[in-house]
């Protein structure tokens, strides 16, 4: 069932989400996922990188408040990636790091950072800075 989770099961009046209607027929069974207790490897087995997991979600809070910026400004759209990159976050030639973008965008968006624009994705998250109206 992909991210553990199906979306809109039914409008009140309305028709069922068939995919929940086929879970139901068929008893599909998910897992919790447990985010807080990860583990990461590398080639040659376990490696705790944890932290630059860390490093990434500060780079993806600075994005979020970047994206208010310029959405309620008015200004240039971006992509993920130039705003992570502004961020300080550069994965190139550290495979963990690349990793760990891999897991979050995928995760997130099912899209690499290239593909996401700040006005595509990241407006029914993004509360504009105080005062930015």
């Amino acid at each position: 069932m992909g991210r553990s989770h199906i979306q809109g099961l039914v409008s009140p009046g309305g028709p069922e989400n068939p995919i929940w209607s086929l879970v139901k027929k068929y008893d599909v069974k998910n897992h919790f996922t447990n985010l807080s207790s990860l583990l990461t490897y590398d080639p040659h087995g376990p490696v705790d990188y944890l932290a630059k997991l860390d490093d990434f979600e500060e780079a993806y809070a600075s994005v979020e408040y970047d994206a208010g910026v310029i959405l309620s400004e008015n200004l240039q759209d971006r992509s993920f990636r130039s705003g992570l990159n502004l961020a300080g976050w550069k994965p190139q030639g550290d495979p963990q790091a690349q990793a760990i973008e891999w897991y979050e965008m995928d995760y997130e968006y099912a899209q690499t950072p290239v593909s996401v624009f700040f006005s595509q994705e990241l407006t029914s998250t993004t509360i504009p800075p105080t005062g930015l109206v």
